[in-house]
């Protein structure tokens, strides 16, 4: 025994022995622990099991379980517009007529697991559990039989109690029925969209064949509805997957777009079809649809063969639809609706738990809007339009008043089940007034001056519509116009992009993507939204800033009469959330109704101010600029309504096309519609917009070297209204051919005492925009108004109505080098052949022969007949043409300018009498009074003076 311990063993083992046996203890008890913790939870779930089992109802009685309650649409009179399965198409058939594909596709994209579980799939439970806490791709977790269960006996209600039931109930069905049995019914019971109720209807309905008929292709269409069946309807506005972003060419490249796994999932929309897209830069890319992926998951489960897989990738792209025999009022709107209430409650609530839907919709306005659409729709035809839209809101409540999708939901030609409501698309010029009411922000104000002149931002030269310039105009004039090179400047006055996503999220358009690199086309509408969320954006302008969320829904309730959801009760406008400033909205407004400065008539009511813009978005075909998209935008007080015109599938129309004349119609006639019996309300103009006086060009309080000619008046928000003096005219003598310094050496005719307009003061607007606008970009744009006009010709100086002593930019602070002695010291002179003083010159054409002497050169003859210019001359012999008007005995005044080539000028007059030209001294008479003749004058009377001859004796 070793020492020191009683039984041998040291004390390091004893302390390890114990340690371990601790361990020992511990493990066990925690091993305990959890197996207690699964047991108890076992018998919980037993308990609840069998609880609940109590108040379930039977799945032995099949016949009950097929049965349905219609859902009822009305509008916001109470009148019925749609009944769900009022007129329900179903047909049960046996499972054994149908063939495997049919069978095979659904099982693959529904439950592929269905011949091996028990009712539910643990696996499939369990990934859909942790989606729900953000971990995986969202999706469900329903197997066929929970799925039939949950259509068939089962309140419509999300919560986890009914899953627990689902799940009950779908394991004591498996164990009472078949498979076969199971997929049976619920090939016959579930929607496939429209009135068609089982898979034997959806066959007629989609395909005009039996079910037993169906191909591979049309069984994997068929298997992709049930999962959305209004989402996914080819009668609808998710037929094909399509790309719904408009990349310019420089997105492309810089992102090396090329296949569709280049693009993220904001750049695309999933269809029901796979489609192919095309680029800008030519490249195709092919964008799958849920059919596609069924057909893709039967070839992974080895449901089919590969050439089976590879043949149905061409055949799907030649799939045809049978026409579309639906039947039914606003069925773009009830469309919408009820895609609303799926994603609410389900679809197979809303197809089958005996709901009534109480909408906002007016049905008569609605019939007239549809008939607004289709006759303006055939009219717009020649100008190669196939199809219209429009929805009108009411911004108080937000309520839907009228939505028509397309000209004619059932024209598959023109794919008119799609509803251009809600696709997006660039709004063009119609999303101008949400750039300048961003810039309103930052000081920018109607009465403005903004130069609508050529522009170059880093390699691009932005352009207007017509390619022309309109020079400086008010901002008030070039939104009203729809100047884009004002807008561009907005944009940059506004903050750029990311403030102008800011601003427009904050009305409600949320389609812009922070990501995309849109740039300044972006004021010009290159970003793509909706009708619907412009009806959105624009209803905060009717609103005086607040937003109300465009609603369709007054009231729904279930069949037992409790009510789900209800809206009839609207919160008080001034309870609403103030999102944009009263101030702002009030001077778009102002602008967009002012009928001096739009674009026509179309854009007016007869009887009330309404806020109107049109817009056209483009798009360049071979060096050709098409329109595509044609929209008018307006609205009062009491209605807000887009119009659009265009193609369902985005491409070109006529050259001729435009928003004015294709949407204003549209647009114009369904306000008319609407207002017709309705008083007159008004814009609400806020205390602190006021009519200030300013300084035309630099937006200050005018100065005494302020011309008065050059001061107007305009609206401004207080906090921005002119606080500073005039300080943008100074005066120099300049050389008025290049505006530089002059000499001695200047010819008189160029020496000119101008006023200048400092042209690095301009377009500067407020101290905001100092802080925001890149100052080399600001320069820049200042730079291009002052080489703008030193282009400019005497005429168009004039034309801009500044005054002839006024001149736009600054002297060159150096001595004209136009102004040489040498070119002083040049002879130069100039005198008309045959004439002097108190001649009589022809009345009708007279040729005029000159002598000149210039040792620079002749540049040009101009001869002037009472200071009227007649006729310039540039070649030798340097003689002109006059044509004398007056009667005879009448005095005139001929002069002669010529100019060298250094721009050196002489000029002669010569005072004359329209008479016998034939009377004039002959040759010897005139060297006689060759110096008396220089003395001859007009006297104020306009007599000529007898000097050395008698007037009387010549003309006797």
């Amino acid at each position: 025994m070793k020492k020191g311990t009683r039984d041998g063993f040291s004390s390091e083992y004893r302390r390890r022995h114990k340690r371990n046996n601790k361990s020992k203890k511990e493990s066990f008890s925690f091993a305990s622990f959890i197996l207690k913790f699964v047991l108890f939870f076992n018998i919980l779930g037993l308990v609840a099991t069998v609880w609940f089992s109590l108040f379930l109802p039977s799945v032995t009685d099949l016949e009950n379980l097929m049965g349905k309650e219609s859902t009822v649409f009305f509008d916001v009179n109470g009148e019925v517009i749609y009944t769900v399965n009022s007129e329900e198409l179903r047909e049960n058939i046996s499972i054994d007529t149908l063939n495997e594909h049919t069978l095979n596709a659904t099982i693959a994209i529904e439950d592929d697991k269905f011949y091996s579980h028990k009712g539910f799939d643990l696996g499939g439970l369990a990934k859909a559990v942790l989606s729900e806490f953000g971990l995986g791709s969202p999706r469900g977790g329903s197997t066929i039989t929970q799925q039939f269960i949950k259509n068939s006996l089962l309140s419509r209600e999300r919560t986890y109690i009914r899953k627990f039931k689902e799940l009950i109930l779908a394991s004591r069905l498996e164990r009472k029925t078949s498979k076969k049995d199971i997929l049976e019914m619920y090939l016959n019971r579930i929607p496939y969209g429209g009135q068609a109720y089982g898979v034997e209807k959806a066959a007629e309905v989609f395909f005009d064949k039996n079910a037993a008929d169906l191909n591979l292709v049309e069984s994997a269409i068929l298997a992709a509805l049930p999962n959305a069946p209004t989402y996914f309807s080819p009668f609808g506005d998710n037929k094909y997957s399509t790309i719904t972003k408009e990349f310019t060419l420089e997105e492309i490249q810089e992102r090396s777009i090329q296949e569709f796994d280049d693009l993220s999932s904001s750049d695309w929309s999933y269809g029901l079809l796979g489609k192919e897209n095309e680029l800008a830069n030519g490249v195709k890319i092919f964008i799958p649809g849920r059919a596609d992926n069924v057909l893709r998951r039967m070839h992974e489960l080895e449901l089919i063969s590969d050439d089976e897989f590879e043949q149905s990738k061409l055949d799907i792209q030649e799939v045809e639809f049978n026409q579309s025999k639906i039947k039914q009022k606003a069925y773009h709107f009830v469309t919408y609706v009820k895609s609303l209430l799926e994603k609410e409650f389900g679809k197979d609530m809303v197809e089958n738990a005996g709901l009534k839907v109480y909408t906002t919709i007016d049905l008569d306005f609605q019939l007239k809007a549809e008939e607004i659409v289709k006759k303006n729709a055939k009219n717009n035809e020649t100008y190669g339009v196939n199809n219209a839209a429009v929805i009108s809101i009411e911004p108080e409540t937000g309520y839907i008043k009228a939505m028509v999708g397309s000209k004619d939901f059932a024209n598959a030609e023109i794919e008119g089940y799609n509803n251009m409501v809600l696709a997006l698309r660039q709004p063009g010029s119609s999303f101008k007034p949400l750039v300048f009411a961003s810039a309103f922000e930052r000081g920018l104000a109607p009465g403005h001056t903004i130069f609508d002149i050529p522009i170059k931002i880093g390699n691009d030269t932005p352009q207007n519509y017509d390619g022309d310039f309109m020079g400086p105009i008010s901002v008030r004039k070039a939104l009203g116009q729809s100047r884009n090179i004002p807008a561009v400047k907005a944009y940059y006055v506004a903050g750029e992009q990311d403030s102008i996503i800011s601003f427009t999220e904050k009305v409600g358009i949320k389609s812009l993507d922070r990501r995309s690199d849109y740039g300044w086309p972006l004021s010009l509408g290159t970003g793509e939204m909706s009708l619907f969320e412009l009806a959105q954006g624009y209803s905060v302008f009717a609103n005086e800033g607040r937003l109300r969320e465009i609603n369709p829904i007054l009231k729904v309730e279930d069949e037992n009469g409790e009510i789900l959801v209800d809206n009839r009760f609207i919160v008080d406008e001034n309870q609403l959330e103030q999102v944009v400033e009263p101030e702002i909205t009030y001077l778009v407004n102002d602008i967009l109704s002012d009928k001096s400065v739009n674009l026509g008539p179309r854009l007016t009511l007869p009887d009330r101010k309404v806020a109107a813009k049109t817009g056209t978005s483009t798009k360049r075909i071979n060096k050709i600029i098409y329109p595509t998209n044609l929209y008018t935008v307006g609205w009062t007080k009491d209605l807000v309504t887009i119009a659009w015109a265009g193609n369902t599938d985005g491409s070109q129309t006529g050259l001729k096309a435009s928003g004015y004349s294709q949407a204003g119609p549209i647009w114009q006639e369904t306000m008319l519609e609407y207002h017709k019996d309705l008083e007159v309300r008004d814009f609400i103009k806020p205390r602190n917009v006021n009519s200030y006086s300013f300084s035309t060009y630099s937006g200050m309080i005018p100065s005494p070297s302020t011309p008065s000619y050059l001061v107007s008046d305009d609206l401004f928000i207080d906090d921005f209204k002119p606080s500073k003096s005039d300080d943008v005219y100074f005066e120099a003598t300049v050389d008025s051919r290049n505006r530089m310094l002059v000499n001695e050496y200047c010819p008189k005719e160029y020496v000119k005492e101008l006023k200048f307009i400092d042209n690095l003061k301009m377009e500067i607007f407020s101290d905001e925009v100092l802080s925001t606008y890149k100052p080399n970009l600001l320069k820049d744009r200042q730079n291009e108004i002052r080489d703008w006009f030193n282009t400019l010709s005497d005429e168009e100086i004039l034309d801009l109505r500044l005054g002839s002593k006024v001149a736009i930019g600054s002297p060159i602070l150096e001595e004209s080098d136009l102004c040489k002695k040498e070119y002083a010291e040049n002879e130069l002179s100039i005198e008309a052949k045959d004439l002097k003083n108190g001649y009589f010159i022809n009345r009708g054409n007279t040729e005029v022969f000159t002598n000149i002497k210039a040792d620079a050169g002749v540049e040009k003859v101009e001869f002037y007949v009472n200071d009227f210019l007649k006729f310039t001359s540039t070649t030798e012999p340097f003689r002109g043409i006059v044509r004398i008007t007056s009667p005879n005995k009448t005095p005139v005044q001929l002069k002669l300018k010529v100019f060298d080539k250094n721009d050196f000028v002489v000029e002669r007059n010569y005072n004359l009498i329209v008479g016998d030209a034939s009377k004039n001294p002959k040759d010897e008479e005139k060297e006689e009074s060759k110096d008396s003749n220089e003395e001859i004058i007009l006297n104020p009377n306009g007599l000529a003076n007898e000097l050395e001859f008698d007037v009387q004796k010549l003309e006797n």
